[in-house]
């Protein structure tokens, strides 16, 4: 059971789609760090500061209605492709600030925003490459397609029990990496830690020691992505 990795004619939207993400995502993240070391300000119209989420949601909406009413064919699917995956970036790259409903981009509960970053580029290449769900292809059989659906599932489901949620959305995709995620220790606050740990002091101690060092990895790719926040949220 190997992974069908294959790039057609038809995969190419969803390439651009994650090639105009990812650029316009480091072109953005540069921007924002340079502008706030330097004091350089934001956009602002009519005395409003106009947040580059806005461009982004503007440039999926476009770009989605131009694709499914017009249907334009190519290359003009390739140019709206493009506009969708920047806006994209643009949306995402502020996805903390939709969540929270105030400014917390350069607070502690802006790294959401990184984490949605990650989350759709990882979903965004593995349709751009053609890798199909639970790793297999229609010629396989039914019943090993059924099995191979199911053990993906579930191994799915218990890494995200298990507070694995990146591991648990891609192992849909890529089945090895859910058997992974779901053998190995919860992290200490996820529902299986809480639900099978509690009485297990060992467990739970050896998890806690994991999710420390975990941790820390994670604060510093997302601190090198997005820049340091600051320590203190504004207030509600």
């Amino acid at each position: 059971m190997g992974i069908q990795i294959y790039l057609s004619e038809e995969r190419l939207v969803a390439l651009f789609i994650v090639l105009s993400f990812l650029i316009t995502f480091v072109c953005t993240r540069v921007y924002t760090r340079l502008a706030r070391t330097r004091n350089w300000g934001s956009g602002h119209a009519g005395g409003i500061h106009v947040h580059h989420m806005v461009v982004g949601i503007v440039f999926i909406l476009v770009s989605g209605w131009a694709a499914l009413a017009l249907d334009p064919g190519t290359p003009w699917t390739y140019v709206l492709g493009i506009f969708f995956g920047a806006g994209a970036a643009l949306t995402l790259d502020e996805f903390a600030l939709w969540l929270h409903l105030k400014d917390v981009y350069w607070m502690e509960e802006g790294r959401a925003s990184i984490d949605a970053v990650i989350l759709a580029f990882m979903l965004g290449t593995v349709v751009a490459l053609g890798i199909t769900p639970v790793g297999i292809d229609d010629s396989a059989g039914a019943d090993v397609l059924a099995v191979s659906i199911a053990l993906a599932v579930v191994a799915s489901f218990v890494s995200i029990l298990k507070g694995k949620y990146y591991m648990g959305i891609i192992g849909l995709f890529i089945p090895v990496i859910a058997y992974v995620a779901a053998v190995r220790l919860a992290r200490p606050r996820s529902a299986w830690a809480h639900w099978r740990y509690t009485d297990n002091e060992k467990k739970m101690t050896k998890a806690v020691a994991r999710d420390v060092k975990r941790r820390a990895r994670k604060i510093r790719v997302r601190d090198f992505l997005g820049g340091t926040p600051n320590l203190k949220s504004p207030q509600a």
